[in-house]
């Protein structure tokens, strides 16, 4: 018997961000929504892309899901806003211990 390995962050009961983005520039679309469960999101995915219009499927707009701990059903906007101020402080965290392994300080950057 093989046993399934899919945890509570990958299953039924974790939120998932449906993102748009766009392939050809990388161009962020924001958070369209927060579901839960996995197969609802998916079935949401499908969703928004069969109403994509033919010129935003040529322009490289499409979906992808990230699992988060948003609270489902929560308004798009503030979502977006909130992953948004978290990709930030990562990526500027990031920029510190880059600069602390360089022995640059971080506390004292170079104008």
């Amino acid at each position: 018997m093989k046993k399934s390995f899919r945890g509570k962050r990958n299953g039924h009961s974790a939120s998932f961000a449906i993102i748009r983005y766009n392939l050809r520039t990388y161009e962020p679309g924001g958070v369209m929504a927060i579901i839960k469960g996995r197969g609802k999101a998916e079935v949401t995915v499908q969703h928004f892309e069969s109403g994509q219009s033919r010129a935003d499927c040529l322009a490289g707009w499409g979906y992808f899901l990230e699992t988060t701990d948003l609270k489902p059903g929560m308004d798009p906007q503030r979502a977006t806003s909130l992953r948004q101020m978290r990709m930030d402080i990562r990526e500027s965290e990031a920029q510190d211990a880059i600069m602390v392994t360089s022995g640059e300080n971080p506390l004292h950057k170079k104008k």
